[in-house]
């Protein structure tokens, strides 16, 4: 998963295209996160709200992710403000093509609206946008889409290295920007549950992850955004951390839903 921040639509990993077919299962599930501010902020008194995330699909027939978050943010001199951002996703089960679609509003007011696609051929990548408005950019390679980067993230913690630097395009901001990325990923955590709603995980291998973005361009770059979570091996995540400039928001498990595997075998 590629969690969303406050005003930045989302997941939170390298395969090239037709990699996801044969990589890790990933897990059709519902989860939902409630949000609230971690201790140390200079700028926010408060912050709480809630981030509901579905995903599904399968090797066969691509993978489909919809995300909810509604942030309340009240700062310490500033009046109170409420984001909400939506977002849907399709990736082909080839990571051949991207579809999104995205919406932030900030108390009711659109900030942003993106909507598009992302195509793989000849050694690059086309992205066609219809919002905000008509555009065509061309991108030289595959930069990673979102589910091809979290089967990599898990493939890279399976196989024991502790570091993943890759290119992203998720179609997140202005749907313009293809972010350079660097995953941490720790050694395998101890099995088990850390309370009731994430027993069904318990027997599953996972790891600690610190994911930083960054704006591409030369030279040492310090992250746009940092985000930490406990990554799972059949893709669920828990124990989000969001890490900003000025504030900090941690993401707790409330609630998931496992749904079917769908089994592609004729």
């Amino acid at each position: 998963m590629r969690a969303l921040g406050p005003g930045s639509v989302l997941t939170a990993l390298v395969l090239l295209a037709g990699g996801l077919a044969e990589a890790s299962p990933l897990t059709p599930h519902r989860a939902v996160y409630d949000l609230a501010l971690a201790p140390g902020s200079e700028t926010l008194s408060s912050a709480q709200g809630r981030i509901a995330i579905e995903f599904y699909g399968s090797p066969c027939e691509g993978y489909t992710t919809r995300l909810r978050q509604v942030t309340a943010l009240q700062g310490r001199e500033t009046p109170s403000r409420t984001l909400d951002s939506n977002s849907a996703t399709f990736e082909e089960a080839d990571a051949s093509v991207l579809r999104f679609r995205s919406e932030t509003r900030a108390d009711g007011i659109t900030l942003e609206e993106v909507e598009g696609s992302a195509e793989r051929t000849d050694g690059e990548t086309v992205i066609a946008l219809d919002q905000p408005e008509d555009a065509r950019l061309v991108v030289e390679g595959a930069p990673m889409f979102p589910t091809q980067h979290i089967v990599a993230m898990i493939e890279t913690a399976q196989a024991g290295a502790p570091l993943l630097a890759t290119r992203v395009y998720d179609g997140t901001g202005d749907g313009r920007t293809v972010y350079d990325t660097l995953a941490i990923l720790g050694r395998a955590l101890p099995e088990g549950a850390a309370d009731a709603v994430a027993a069904p995980l318990a027997d599953l291998a996972r790891w600690p992850v610190r994911l930083s973005y960054f704006e591409p361009g030369p030279g040492e770059r310090t992250p746009a955004y940092v985000i930490g979570f406990t990554l799972y091996e059949n893709g669920v995540s828990s124990d989000l951390v969001f890490e900003f400039e000025d504030f900090t928001l941690t993401g707790r498990l409330s609630a998931l839903e496992l749904l079917e595997v769908v089994d592609c075998a004729l």
